[in-house]
């Protein structure tokens, strides 16, 4: 008999062969390990990214619909939605308006400031944009109602 190690049928198996596990697979070289053509180019030369106003207005009526103290937007058909914005942009910089139903009674001031921090915040963490300024308008006081079923 052939030992293992030199066995050249290799579906026979030997005493060597269960002790050694399957060969480790090729990796590729690593992007430091990688020649100056191979890495991926800047990003000026990759391209462009535009981001439409309305995924800033979308963002901006979300990041304010999950705000404490700000109604959740409604989703039912035929009501106006509890929070609106307006999105104006210069830019890489921001203006955002807010028109916000809120949870009757909260402080208004506050909730503004939370509101306008959650905002700019989002758009800022998303998109990268500058945010300038975050109007809020409170168009309605709105009492909490406790759902029916619990």
């Amino acid at each position: 008999m052939i030992p293992a190690e030199q066995d050249p049928n290799p579906t026979e198996q030997g005493p060597t062969a269960a002790r050694q596990g399957p060969s480790p697979p090729e990796q590729s070289p690593s992007p430091a390990k990688q020649g100056p053509a191979e890495q991926d180019p800047s990003p000026a030369e990759r391209g462009r990214l535009q981001i439409s106003g309305l995924v800033l207005r979308k963002i901006a009526e979300h990041a304010a619909s999950l705000s404490p103290g700000a109604i959740a937007a409604s989703q039912r058909r035929g009501r106006p939605p509890d929070v609106v914005a307006r999105v104006r942009t210069d830019g890489q910089d921001v203006d955002v308006e807010l028109d916000v139903a809120l949870v009757y009674p909260q402080p208004v001031r506050e909730t503004a400031r939370r509101l306008r921090a959650a905002v700019s915040g989002e758009i800022d963490r998303l998109t990268g944009r500058n945010v300038r300024r975050v109007a809020v308008t409170v168009v309605a006081l709105r009492p909490h109602i406790q759902p029916r079923v619990r």
